[in-house]
């Protein structure tokens, strides 16, 4: 649905309400804090990580991103994957390193 919402055309019809679930932004927390608290090996996936990474990057405010940074050595230690490069690359988004 992140997906969908962020790339909607603006000229596709929208419901007469405004609702928080037609915000792409809460559709990446929700994504980003299933991600963060899924503790579980066998569901970590290459999909599961681009989905977070993907979410990761809508995420604005500082302590959300430190959130996601600690998120992504929960992956580390859960799984034995090495995602420090994409990490690098959203803390370079984000700004948080000098390119």
């Amino acid at each position: 649905m992140l997906l969908l919402l962020h790339n909607r055309p603006r000229t596709a019809p929208t419901p007469g309400y405004h609702s928080t679930t037609m915000s792409p932004l809460w559709h990446a927390q929700r994504i980003c804090s299933i991600s963060i608290n899924n503790e579980r090996r066998e569901c970590w996936d290459p999909v599961l990580l681009a989905s977070f990474l993907t979410a990761a990057r809508r995420m604005t405010h500082e302590s959300q991103q430190h959130e996601i940074m600690r998120g992504f050595e929960r992956i580390r230690k859960v799984t034995g994957w090495d995602a420090s490069d994409f990490l690098h690359s959203l803390q370079e988004e984000w700004g948080f390193l000098e390119s």
